[in-house]
């Protein structure tokens, strides 16, 4: 029998049969008692037969007539099968049901989006796991850590685990003794000038985030301005190509730069504008775009920044089919506005190698994805696909997206990355979103009516009763808002593409990991290296003003 689907009108027969049988029964005491029957031999047979009926009762109540819990009613309305059957899953995510034990992400390529406030599961749940079974199954990768080193551990615990033949890498800009040293700007991976115009534009969007939606003359200018000076150094000093020694010429008399720039035939034309200003002596035109660029970039003028970002263990190649790497970029939350900029700006260029035909199959991870913004990032879901690049796109609601974003980007985005996880959220707005996004269904709402008639006006007089039961059709949200706002640590709701299920809702497996491994030191770097490093890139960048040819700098303590 299936007990889920048993017809309710039986426990309301049972329980007015049951409450007949105790009328019954009192009526006979009563009855009983008036005519002089034995009153213990009554009591007795009425009792005997009370218990077995309440017994009967009890029985039935508790093997046929309990109601199905409400998680599953809402399991069974939010949940639709499809046709296909699935015996092949790259990220597979078990949950706590036995009538759905796994959910299946058949094809993560086409994007995945993960959304869960603070507190409902969405690392332990779908992040985590995803990390394990990337690093397990060989997938080159960037993983975004905002709480660093919470998920690269997890990676590492993986590594470790399955023997993965992926290299790790850590870019921790704090603790400089767990981090390897990459260059963002390598000279090899910018083939033209607009790679330095997009990277110049993340640079300055990362550092000024109202000039991600809505961008001024000032900001336009200032950007044009740092793509010249990328672009100058990897054309005419590609040995002193980085962002350090970018932001150290940057930080130069602006008329200086810009005369050497004009030396070269493309970056005389970029900075075009700036110079005419600086020949017309438009002295407020040229004082407002060099403080709107200097202003910004001394926020990552630091000797820390400077010694990570000047070095070379490893290529932003990420997904070399013959050096397959799996870097982690770990922010800390007090840090953000500092670090963010560099950790987006590594991430922009990773991106952009990764998403290239002949690759290694990669996965781009962003938890609290929000805090950093990647120029074109709601285009790579749709374009990357091909290149079997799946990205991983967590946050803690709508809301973070479309200030991050704006709008438009957010709903490209949203739109793009059709595999979606939707966790408890505490703002109304994106509760009310993910209901619309289940819509309606067709329920049968019946309705019972009592009618009582008279065929006399004294108390003597017969009355007769009637029932009537009516039913229609009702169409009614599949799921409510306060369905999502109450939704237990671990429980989503969700909508995949290419699986068993087009949507569903389900409480997943928290992996139990025991105790990982902190990510230790590998390095010892000095505060006198620091210093060192930081004082030869400013010799490096006078060199070059100063036109000499760059010479090896010995340099002594004393001179910083």
């Amino acid at each position: 029998m299936d007990f889920k689907k048993r017809d309710r009108g039986v426990t309301s027969t049972i329980k007015n049969i049951a409450l007949a049988i105790v009328v019954y029964f009192v009526l006979a005491v009563v009855v009983g008692a008036m005519k002089g029957i034995l009153p213990g031999v009554l009591f007795t047979a009425i009792s005997f037969l009370l218990t077995l009926s309440l017994i009967a009762f009890i029985v039935y109540e508790l093997f046929f007539g309990r109601t199905e819990p409400k998680i599953e009613k809402d399991r069974e309305v939010a949940s639709k099968r499809t046709n296909r059957e699935v015996n092949e899953s790259v990220f597979t995510l078990s949950t706590v049901h036995s009538d759905m034990p796994s959910m299946f992400l058949t094809n993560p390529y086409r994007g995945v989006l993960v959304i869960g406030g603070a507190g409902s599961g969405k690392s332990a749940s779908i992040i985590e796991p995803i990390i394990i079974q990337s690093v397990q199954q060989g997938f080159a990768g960037i993983l975004y850590d905002f709480k660093f080193p919470s998920l690269a551990k997890v990676a590492k615990y993986a590594a470790d685990t399955y023997k993965s033949s992926v290299k790790l890498y850590y870019v921790d800009l704090e603790n400089l003794s767990r981090s390897h040293r990459v260059n963002p700007l390598q000279p090899e991976l910018m083939r033209t000038q607009s790679y330095a115009d997009e990277y110049s534009k993340c640079i300055l969007n990362n550092l000024k985030p109202e000039s991600i939606q809505k961008s001024d003359y000032w900001t336009d200018e200032a950007s044009s301005y740092l793509t010249a000076v990328i672009w100058f150094l990897r054309e005419e000093y590609p040995q002193y190509c980085t962002l350090p020694h970018v932001v150290s010429l940057v930080l130069e008399d602006t008329i200086k730069v810009v005369e050497l720039l004009s030396t070269n035939a493309e970056t005389r034309g970029t900075v075009a504008s700036l110079r005419g200003a600086i020949e017309r002596n438009a002295e407020a035109q040229v004082a407002g775009i060099d403080s709107t660029l200097k202003t910004a970039l001394r926020k990552i003028n630091t000797k820390e920044i400077a010694w990570v970002l000047s070095g070379d263990d490893f290529s932003l190649n990420i997904n070399d089919p013959l050096d397959p790497k799996f870097v982690t970029l770990g922010n800390y939350d007090g840090l953000r506005g500092v670090f963010g900029p560099v950790l987006a700006l590594i991430a922009t260029v990773a991106l952009k190698q990764m998403n290239q035909p002949g690759k290694q199959k990669s996965v781009i991870i962003l938890d609290e994805a929000p805090t950093i913004y990647i120029p074109g990032l709601e285009h790579i879901p749709a374009t990357a696909r091909s290149n079997k690049v799946a990205t991983v796109y967590a946050a803690q609601d709508l809301s973070q997206i479309e200030n991050a974003y704006g709008r438009l980007r957010k709903d490209t985005l949203v739109a793009n990355l059709s595999n979606q996880f939707w966790g408890r959220v505490g703002l109304v707005s994106t509760a009310q979103y993910v209901a619309e996004l289940w819509g309606k269904h067709e329920v049968i709402k019946t309705t019972h009516s009592v009618g009582k008639s008279s065929n006399g006006v004294t108390i003597f007089s017969q009355a007769s009763y009637s029932k009537s039961k009516s039913e229609s059709l009702h169409e009614q949200q599949r799921i409510q808002i306060n369905d999502v706002t109450e939704l237990k640590e671990g429980e989503f709701f969700g909508q995949l593409v290419e699986s068993d299920y087009s949507s569903f809702k389900a409480r997943f497996q928290v992996q139990q990991l025991g105790d990982v491994p902190d990510i230790l030191p590998f390095q010892n770097v000095t505060n006198e290296e620091l210093k060192e490093n930081f004082l030869r890139i400013q010799l490096d960048v006078q060199s070059i003003l100063d036109k000499d040819k760059p010479s090896e700098v010995t340099i002594e303590k004393d001179d910083f």
